[in-house]
């Protein structure tokens, strides 16, 4: 996907009306996999972000593969100090 896209996107969900509107488009641009994929993403990077378990830790609390959580450590790891910096922050 190329930037012009996924900031149309993020447009259309940040301008939603409300939370039900943003989350029927949500629905609508991704399947339900896709959706329950994102959120254990969101979890394995809180996790890793917070520092506070070890991986084997996240991959049981979630029940991930290690493998996932290591992709989602290895993703971390290639992030800019900034948005790192902001992860920190936002999960604190």
């Amino acid at each position: 996907m190329d930037l012009k896209k996924f900031n149309e996107i993020m447009l259309l969900l940040n301008e939603a009306p409300n939370e039900a509107i943003r989350f029927e488009l949500a629905e609508l641009l991704f399947t339900p996999h896709e959706l329950m994929q994102l959120g254990a993403r969101l979890e394995i990077i809180k996790y890793l972000v917070q520092g506070h378990k070890t991986q084997r830790e996240v991959a049981a609390l979630l029940k991930l593969s290690i493998a996932k959580i290591t992709r989602g450590s290895n993703e971390l790891k290639r992030r800019s100090v900034a948005l790192k910096t902001y992860l920190g922050e936002f999960f604190s």
